[in-house]
């Protein structure tokens, strides 16, 4: 049994790697986006004045503390109740991209950092 119609791979067979160049150049657009979006919210956390930091520190906490998938959920499920209709692929990206700016950089750090024991030797 056939799952996969292999005919619209065959009939153009550089459009994977046209979509992939496509993609690649959106994402250190995306990436600068949520470096700026991060450095204000770490900003607006940090202030003295409570009216700009506590709005801000209950915003980080919610997107941290909710689950992925919860937020997902509210995008594909919620905000068509309100008008706003995404598909499931749209969701799931647009809940990445609001939890990117708020993820510690340690989560989100490459494999091939040096790992470091308890007595500081690798």
């Amino acid at each position: 049994m056939n799952f996969f119609d292999w005919s619209f791979c065959l009939a153009d067979p550089a459009a994977p790697a046209r979509r992939l160049a496509r993609d690649a150049g959106h994402r250190p657009r995306r990436f600068a986006i949520a470096v700026v979006l991060g450095l204000f919210l770490a900003l607006g956390r940090r202030s003295r004045q409570r009216w700009l930091a506590w709005p801000v520190t209950g915003l980080i906490e919610f997107i941290r503390s909710t689950p992925l998938l919860i937020q997902v959920y509210f995008l594909f499920y919620v905000l068509p109740n309100y008008g706003l209709h995404l598909s499931a692929l749209q969701a799931a990206s647009s809940a990445l991209r609001c939890t990117m700016p708020v993820t510690p950089p340690r989560y989100i750090a490459p494999a091939s950092m040096p790992c470091r024991g308890r007595n500081g030797k690798r």
